[in-house]
């Protein structure tokens, strides 16, 4: 049965339009069924009375929940659900991948507040399945560029993206569930004077992060200033408990405070993981992220992880927490070979409860450079027979747990890119395409190939998700002439492909070298064929590769010299892969199966000339596979065949 607005309703309305602006405590509010209510589509009943300008609006009891559209809440609003109130999804809709249960836009002064059984709830396994386009954004609440606002006491549940989204200033959101939502418990993008309180977020499942909450700003120009996370409970989480993923934020970015108080993790991912500062290096954000008296409990992998915070990056403190029962307990990361040791990292008074006699700590994906400087505090350590040992983290501690890359050996230099004239090509197959290793590239990638004469190149490629659901990129391939020095000339844009193979050329005006470049993106990247000889350009920066279903493959490089040179491989404990290098006769100089750390194989001074190869496989171990490379000393680039590669004259 359909109700429309009645005469009651709309001198109530009346009324408090005279008021104007937010509500009073004393306001009784206007109930929404005054507006009408449908049991099967209530959408233009509420969104009627979310626009009718009255500052407080009640969602009343009726005999089943409130089936709506996404709807969108005005400035000075307050909004209040009864005890046992359910605002739901209407099923079958929310096909846009965008489409929000909830969207405060550009709001002032909002109130949201619930009771006992008060609920948001949306479709999450409908969002899953074949009948809609899959995405990670259709939350059950965007709070989104807004100021003065309060969420309080509201269960959101089972959203196709996160349970609450969050850009704004002044916003407080207490005593609060966010529960089987699909990306995150609580997602926070950009925010000034946060507080989260006493707040569940669990069994996220669906796309990753999957953390119960993650603190993941997309821009440089986005804030974390006085954000406070005190008594959250996170458990159940297919991702992490606490995860602040900050390599968007730089040096530009406004210092950051964050802090975890009082906090709980039980039973997710890593308890409490920081990562990040910025993807470029010597560029990061300053501040300081803080956990204090927070318990860790029963993580899948480590109790505490900080990755990717080198001297010139924020600090990271964590005083009187707890950790217990973790496989790992605490771990420290580069995100980069060129950031850097991890450093400015306090564990003031840490205690650890390990259920197996184990190192407590561990470092993975180590960056180059000196040891760390600012590693302070102390950790007890609580055997699983009773015993204590505490160990005090000083300059010492940190020489002998971290000690400089490469057994302090200096790495050769970057050798300089070859003159076009100095260039042969060695193509076994000219003219024809040739297969190229089963591998993906992460992070966009950054290739190198070679004209022998003007004409055209062919290539075939295609895009990977490893997350199901997510969107091929369509940002254009760049192509770019090269010109002596590696100076960039004339570029041309390519057509990205899709998931499908596809074949793409390009038509070089003239011999050389050119760039192709792939922007980093939320997919990855094969190329799967070439005409032309082509390799992986190193020549400034690392490139991460990935086996595609999980089949070895190899690259090969040029010594041309018989110079020294370092082939360098890193993983870290959960990105982990097995490498070998073999000098042109077959010889492996070097092999590891479980790179956790960083690989170096070290040619000797009399290293012989040729072409080397780099086995890449599966680790034994049974974790994410991927690995990042670099090549110092030989010339900087790795071929993805054999068959078509260049030397110099």
């Amino acid at each position: 049965m359909k109700i429309g607005i009645s005469a009651f309703a709309l001198v109530n309305l009346g009324a408090a339009l005279l008021l104007g602006g937010c509500a009073s405590k004393t306001d009784p509010g206007i109930k929404i069924s005054t507006f009408g209510y449908d049991p099967e589509d209530a959408t233009r009943f509420i969104q009627q009375a979310l626009d009718s300008g009255a500052p407080k609006l009640i969602l009343d009891k009726q005999a089943g929940p409130w089936y709506t559209l996404p709807l969108k809440m005005r400035s000075n609003t307050e909004l209040i659900l009864e005890p046992g109130v359910e605002l739901v999804a209407k099923r079958g809709a929310y096909k846009g991948l965008r489409d929000y249960l909830l969207e405060l836009p550009y709001a002032t002064n909002c109130v949201i507040r619930g009771g006992a059984g008060s609920t948001l709830r949306m479709w999450k396994k409908d969002y899953q399945g074949p009948d809609y386009k899959h995405g990670e954004w259709r939350y059950a609440l965007r709070i989104y560029h807004c100021e003065n606002v309060l969420v309080e006491g509201i269960s959101l549940v089972e959203s196709g993206g996160d349970g609450i989204g969050v850009t704004g200033r002044n916003i407080t959101i207490r005593n609060c569930v966010c529960d089987r939502n699909h990306r995150q418990g609580i997602s926070v993008f950009s925010a000034e004077n946060l507080l989260i309180e006493d707040c569940v977020l669990s069994n996220t499942s669906g796309t990753p992060p999957q953390a119960g909450i993650d603190i993941e700003p997309d821009r440089n120009k986005e804030v974390l200033k006085n954000v406070v996370l005190r008594n959250v409970r996170s458990f159940g989480n297919v991702g992490n408990g606490f995860e602040l993923y900050l390599n968007n934020l730089d040096d530009t970015t406004p210092p950051i405070s964050v802090l975890f108080d009082k906090c709980v993790s039980e039973g997710n991912a890593t308890s409490a993981s920081v990562h990040g500062g910025s993807s470029r290096v010597d560029h990061f954000v300053k501040g300081k992220v803080e956990f204090t008296n927070c318990t860790f409990e029963s993580p899948r992998r480590a109790g505490i992880f900080v990755g990717a915070t080198p001297a010139s990056a924020y600090d990271v403190r964590f005083a009187n927490c707890t950790i217990s029962n973790a496989v790992k307990d605490v771990r420290f990361a580069s995100a980069t070979l060129a950031q850097g040791q991890p450093d400015g990292i306090a564990l003031e008074n840490l205690l650890v409860y390990q259920p197996t006699n184990r190192p407590w700590f561990g470092v993975g994906g180590r960056g180059l450079g000196p040891t760390p400087t600012r590693i302070s505090g102390s950790v007890t350590v609580v055997k699983p027979d009773g015993r204590r040992e505490t160990v005090k983290l000083d300059q010492a501690w940190a020489n002998a747990n971290i000690p400089e890359a490469n057994g302090g050996r200096p790495l050769p230099p970057k050798a300089t890119f070859p003159e076009a004239k100095d260039v042969v090509a060695v193509d076994a197959k000219p003219g024809q395409t040739v297969a190229l290793p089963p591998m993906t590239f992460i992070g966009g990638a950054r290739l190198v190939f070679w004209m022998e004469k003007p004409g055209e190149a062919v290539f075939t490629a295609r895009q990977i998700s490893a997350v199901k659901g997510r969107p091929a990129e369509t940002v254009p391939y760049v192509v770019t002439k090269l010109n002596a020095g590696s100076k960039k000339g004339k570029s041309w844009k390519i057509p990205a492909v899709g998931f499908e193979s596809r074949e793409f050329t390009f038509k070089a005006p003239s011999a050389g070298f050119y760039s192709l470049e792939v922007k980093r993106g939320g997919t990855r990247f094969a190329l799967e064929k070439s005409s032309v000889p082509i390799a992986i350009n190193l020549a400034n920066k690392e490139q991460i590769v990935a086996a595609r279903g999980g089949k070895p493959f190899s690259l090969y490089f040029d010594n041309p010299g018989a110079k020294p040179f370092v082939m360098m491989g890193a993983g870290d404990d959960y990105y982990v892969f097995g490498m070998s290098v073999a000098d042109p006769s077959g010889k492996v100089l070097a092999q590891q199966d479980v790179i956790d750390g960083l690989f170096f194989a070290n040619g000797e001074a009399q290293a012989a000339k040729g072409l080397w190869r780099v086995d890449l496989r599966r680790a034994r171990r049974p974790n994410y596979d991927w690995i990042t490379l670099d090549l110092y000393g030989a010339p900087a680039f790795l071929f993805l065949s054999p068959e078509k590669t260049w030397r110099l004259r």
